[in-house]
């Protein structure tokens, strides 16, 4: 037993097949295979030309591969393949592969025999009260070697000596290190981990120890949210979080997160979560994750009934930053930036090839040429940069670097005609985009205050070329504390976001991108950019998302203060009362501008992807929040195990909302797009909501 695991182990150091092929070859996998070493040599055979040539039985002992579906390198597959024999392997100019067994030198064998001299050990893994962990971990320390316990506990190993140091560890307990010392059979017995198990949870109007929880409640610290780049908070949840999906719409600047827990809600619906930020119900998308503290994530109906009928589809609850107590003042900075790619985006074809192409489909379908073999010909020429080809003999030499020419006074050249070669998704969107953050933090305190103040900057472009497609977020937090007394706290915190977007105007739709990528796809290979005379070509797309058909922009500015006192007359008794104000304004500007072209014959006229007139959509809106918040909670341990928590308490809110939006046509000059130049005024509102809810809410927690 002991040659034959030492043969295994000089052999795996003897083959180090990493760099046997080329390094560009790659193999498909269309679906999860397991695999012996000649059936994986089969598979490289037949989609590369490498030969494969070795003695019959040679890899009898080696284990199957199980490869996943996908692309591997073939590097890579050889490698996990022969990594168990010890092989001579040489590759021929005419890519044969030889493969030959190595003789193993005595004395470097008699050497490792000295060196790894193996050792089995046994035992069995229980817990404090004698029961059997089945599945624990057995590791040897230092190694990849190691096993589980069966169901009775039981587990068996092969170490490397007999002074091996086995690392036990099961979910739920505290993980253990034991010394082998000659042993051929241990038992272990592992001890309950309460690590982790004070940590306070937010929940609701108040927080629990973990211990205490009875709940499903998910924790976020802010360690996990801010070591990667960020777009936004929303961002920043994927994956972090069981049964929290997180869903973004589209990669364009001001797409928010949509945020869903477990599943499915109902029939054709998807019901988000209640999102509050220190208690104030606020939007996901304008917190700075740097100034995030903890994200409690409520998940069942348990754990979410204090709210009602406001939070049946759970709970997001956001702790923002704040100062410690004896704390030395404190400045941290950081940035970092993203650079955004499309990987994604198609390859169209030349023009040639696409009249081609169209050209035998329409003989499959026994019906004459669509495109002439003229036309194929000059954009053949006109890709290749030949413009003074014959090929172009009778048309206006100025003309044919355009792709195009006048077909008569009043038509340039089209469908049959043109011979441009025109990548559009080239023409309208960036290869790459360059966002930035950049966040700058100061706090501290004494024995009795703290205080955190943050700012934040968070750029965000978008990939469409000639209009400027963005998304800024501003951010500054302010928080301080104060122990006025040692049964009162006082608390108070300011939050103001201001966050300005501008997209494209498609067709007077807005930021409509399915319609954008819709057209860009659709556009053929032929249409030119522009016309020899400098304008717009009548079927270019993106004169939309370059500028001259318009833009969409949302100017937003949000303000919050807050108020809090604690109170703690007794031990285990806390009363808090709480009162937010916020302010919002939100902008919505939506300018629409037709896009001409000029004939031959100097005529202006709209071009086939312009809106039809110019128009102007300005909406302003403000909101005025407010809410007061007064619980209270007991809570009280009994013989250090029996827990008793109570909350009882009253929110109020009041929320009023007015809005003014006019929309007008027809600008007097495209120049100055204002209301008060436009002569028409085709609508206007104003509108006033005022909206105002309390609730009495109590909840009870047992725990013996």
């Amino acid at each position: 037993m002991r040659t034959s695991i030492f043969l295994f182990c000089a052999v795996v150091f003897s083959l180090t097949p990493i760099n046997i092929v080329s390094q560009n070859s790659k193999i498909v996998v269309e679906e999860d295979k397991t695999l012996t070493v000649e059936q994986v040599f089969e598979l490289i055979m037949d989609q590369t030309d490498y030969k494969f040539f070795f003695e019959k039985g040679i890899f009898k002992t080696f284990p199957k591969v199980q490869i996943k579906k996908g692309i591997i390198k073939t590097n890579k597959l050889l490698k996990r393949s022969l990594s168990q024999g010890n092989l001579d392997i040489e590759i021929e100019e005419d890519n044969s592969i030889i493969i030959k067994e190595k003789a193993l030198n005595k004395e470097k064998a008699l050497n490792i025999i000295k060196e790894i001299q193996q050792f089995q050990v046994s035992g069995t893994i229980i817990d404090a009260s004698g029961i059997p962990l089945a599945g624990a971990s057995i590791l040897e320390k230092g190694t990849t070697n190691g096993t589980q316990s069966d169901f009775d506990g039981k587990f068996s190993l092969t170490t490397t000596n007999e002074n091996a140091i086995l690392v036990i560890s099961y979910i739920g307990y505290a993980t253990k290190e034991i010394t082998v010392d000659k042993e051929t059979n241990i038992s272990v017995v592992l001890e309950e981990d309460t690590t982790g198990l004070d940590e306070i949870v937010v929940v609701a109007f108040g927080s629990l120890k973990k211990s205490n929880l009875t709940t499903a409640v998910a924790t976020i610290s802010a360690e996990e949210i801010q070591q990667r780049p960020l777009r936004s908070l929303g961002d920043g949840l994927q994956g972090l979080v069981a049964g929290l999906n997180v869903n973004v719409p589209s990669g364009a600047p001001e797409a928010g997160v949509n945020l869903n827990i477990r599943g499915f809600t109902g029939i054709n619906q998807q019901g988000s979560p209640l999102v509050l930020v220190d208690g104030v119900e606020r939007n996901i998308n304008d917190i700075n994750p740097n100034d995030v503290e903890n994200i409690s994530v409520l998940k069942d109906a348990a754990s979410t009934a204090i709210y009602g009928s406001r939070a049946p589809y759970g709970i997001v609850l956001i702790t923002t930053k704040g100062g410690k107590k004896n704390q030395k003042f404190q400045i941290n900075y950081s940035s970092n930036t993203r650079i955004v790619t499309n990987p994604n985006q198609p390859t169209p074809n030349d023009s040639w090839d696409h009249m081609e192409f169209t050209n035998n489909a329409f003989r499959n379908n026994n019906r004459p040429d669509f495109y002439p073999q003229l036309n194929i010909d000059r954009a053949r020429a006109f890709g290749a940069g030949d413009f003074s080809n014959p090929i172009f003999d009778g048309l206006d030499p100025e003309h044919v670097p355009f792709g195009t020419f006048a077909l008569n006074p009043t038509q340039w050249a089209a469908w049959k005609n043109g011979f441009a070669n025109t990548n559009w998704f080239d023409e309208g969107l960036k290869k790459a985009v360059f966002s930035q953050q950049h966040d700058l933090n100061v706090s501290g305190g004494s024995e009795t205050t703290s205080f955190y103040m943050g700012l934040g900057y968070n750029e965000t472009n978008g990939i469409f070329k000639g209009i400027d497609d963005y998304k800024d977020r501003y951010s500054v937090l302010g928080r301080y504390t104060a122990d006025v007394t040692d049964w009162m706290q006082v608390k108070l915190s300011t939050n103001y976001v201001r966050t300005e977007e501008e997209g494209p105007n498609v067709l007077g739709q807005g930021r409509n991108y399915r319609t954008i990528w819709n057209v860009i796809a659709r556009s053929y290979p032929w249409f030119p950019t522009h016309n020899p005379n400098g304008s717009v070509y009548r079927f270019n797309t993106t004169a939309n998302t370059l500028g001259p058909g318009g833009s969409e922009g949302v100017k937003r500015n949000d303000i919050t203060l807050s108020g809090e006192m604690v109170l703690k007359p007794l031990k285990g008794w806390k009363i808090t009362g709480q009162y937010t104000w916020r302010a919002n304004t939100n902008d919505f500007t939506r300018i629409t501008l037709p896009v001409f072209q000029v004939l031959p014959n100097g005529q202006e006229v709209r071009t086939q992807r312009s809106a039809p007139r110019s128009s102007l959509i300005k909406r302003t809106q403000n909101t005025a929040y407010s809410t007061v918040n007064l619980f209270s909670s007991y809570e009280r341990t009994i013989a250090e195990k029996h827990n008793f928590y109570v909350l009882a308490g009253y929110q109020q809110e009041e929320n009023n909302l007015s809005q003014l939006q006019v929309n007008s046509s027809n600008f007097l000059s495209p120049a100055i797009p204002t209301v008060g130049t436009s002569r028409d005024i085709d609508n206007a509102t104003d509108r006033l909501i005022r909206l105002g809810h309390s609730w009495l809410l109590w909840t009870l927690l047992l725990q013996l």
